[in-house]
């Protein structure tokens, strides 16, 4: 039993370390020009799609958006076909056609990350629905920030989910902003379970910077949607530590965050949060958290080393895939 506890726990911190540092090497590589494309980073909201991850099975379908690094990561995609995606090369996750923000590998079923706000939630909805036709007992999960609430798309997905008891979880990751405006700005209140309540899904408050009480309280939802067919939603209060885009942590497309919140949320840091939990508890010592971090360091760079040596995407094949032949 000690084993299997041991054996969870350091699974989960080397994903959150193969999160936080893929998504600081790619802030590097960006600011130095190797990188086209916008990344949108998610330093610091790693543990929410962690501890959903880690309660999933097979046959799960999972939808991002456009800050869907964690997401695809935390399903333990292929790192360098990932950082070859990035980089637009042939060999990436989606044929170097999708870059940052068009994620897919559905061998880990996720299905794909759009950059258009709200634009996984109709597509989450159909496959919920036909998850609940086949009776196999899968869910689909979707994956969005708080600034896609204020879209009409959410309320008519809540509003078909809850009247035809479909098993769909709807993940809100609310980290207070939505690209440079904050949520006072634009909510009559910052908790947004609210609209779960008017369209009669169940709905809870977590904490997203806490993986273990993501993974215990998932590990009691989950079974019940299978169980039921019924729509859960989940807020996860949490901060990204980056800008909207790209590597700057203390500007928000060119508006300024209070320094002051930022180092406060970095007092709430997941990756910290869980490696006390594991030295306090007494599943790892220092000396193997310093070795997992090396290791974890290495493999990082050693994947984004190979990605960055496969054959670019080229312009003659610019218009493959676009229609169907």
């Amino acid at each position: 039993m000690k084993n299997l506890m041991k054996n969870k726990y350091t699974s989960a911190f080397n994903l959150i370390l193969k999160i936080r540092y893929s998504e600081e090497l790619l802030g590097e590589k960006k600011k130095e020009g190797l990188i086209n494309s916008p990344v949108h980073l998610s330093a610091g909201q790693e543990a929410v799609p962690l501890g959903i991850s880690m309660n999933s099975v097979k046959g799960d379908i999972f939808f991002g958006n456009h800050r869907s690094h964690h997401h695809i990561l935390s399903l333990n995609t292929n790192l360098t076909k990932f950082f070859a995606e990035i980089l637009c090369k042939k060999k990436g996750l989606s044929k170097g056609y999708g870059a940052s923000m068009h994620l897919v590998d559905k061998s880990k079923g996720f299905f794909g990350s759009v950059p258009i706000v709200t634009g996984s939630l109709s597509l989450a909805t159909g496959a919920a629905f036909a998850l609940k036709v086949k009776k196999n007992r899968n869910i689909a999960i979707a994956y969005f920030g708080d600034g896609a609430t204020e879209e009409g798309v959410f309320h008519e997905s809540l509003l078909f989910s809850g009247k035809n008891n479909l098993p769909l979880l709807y993940v809100i990751e609310n980290n207070e902003y939505s690209s440079n405006i904050h949520i006072s700005q634009r909510q009559v209140s910052n908790n947004l379970i609210r609209f779960a309540k008017a369209h009669g899904v169940k709905s809870t408050i977590i904490d997203g910077n806490n993986f273990i009480e993501i993974y215990t309280k998932i590990k009691k939802i989950i079974p019940n949607m299978r169980a039921t067919n019924q729509p859960f939603l989940i807020e996860a209060k949490t901060y990204r530590y980056y800008g909207h885009v790209d590597w700057r942590e203390d500007i928000d497309v060119g508006i300024e965050r209070s320094k002051s919140k930022l180092i406060y949320w970095k007092t709430k840091d997941p990756l910290k949060k869980l490696e006390q939990f594991l030295l306090k508890k007494n599943i790892v010592n220092k000396k193997e958290i310093d070795l997992l971090k090396r290791k974890m360091k290495k493999r990082v760079f050693n994947s984004w080393t190979q990605a960055l040596g496969y054959q670019d995407q080229i312009k003659s094949d610019l218009f493959k895939f676009v229609y169907h032949d």
